[in-house]
């Protein structure tokens, strides 16, 4: 009705009286209503509007990511546990850096070394007639 009373088909008159309203509450309503068509017509960012979140949501995101990042570290860390008491000497932690990496290799091949020359020396105990003293 209001786009015919704008196209001239139709008297604002008999409009107000076919809807039971007066002309200043029809010419009030044809103004939203033609003003509302107009920002439908205005250009906009293309797609669908974000979402308006609010502070509370953003936290309870910020939370689930957090417990996400927090079980998968988890999760890691048991694995590598599993595998250092099955392979151990083989695992290297997450953060240890090349040199640490040598070090410890040296360390674990000295004392390797240090165990064959102890299963090598012969007995020193004096049990079987050693020098007497």
């Amino acid at each position: 009705m209001i786009l015919e009373t704008v196209s001239g088909r139709k008297e604002v008159p008999d409009a107000c009286r076919e809807l039971g309203i007066n002309e200043t509450a029809f010419r009030a309503l044809r103004d939203r209503v033609l003003q509302s068509a107009v920002e439908d017509l205005e250009p906009k960012m293309p797609g669908r509007p974000k979402k308006t979140v609010s502070g509370e949501q953003e936290e309870i995101e910020r939370l689930k990511a957090e417990v996400w990042d927090l079980k998968s570290h988890l999760e890691a860390a048991n694995i590598r546990e599993e595998l250092r008491l099955i392979l151990p000497g083989v695992l290297i932690s997450p953060g240890e850096s090349t040199l640490e990496k040598k070090r410890r290799r040296r360390r674990e091949k000295r004392e390797k070394q240090r165990l064959k020359m102890m299963k090598q020396r012969p007995d020193t105990s004096g049990s079987q007639g050693g020098t007497p003293a």
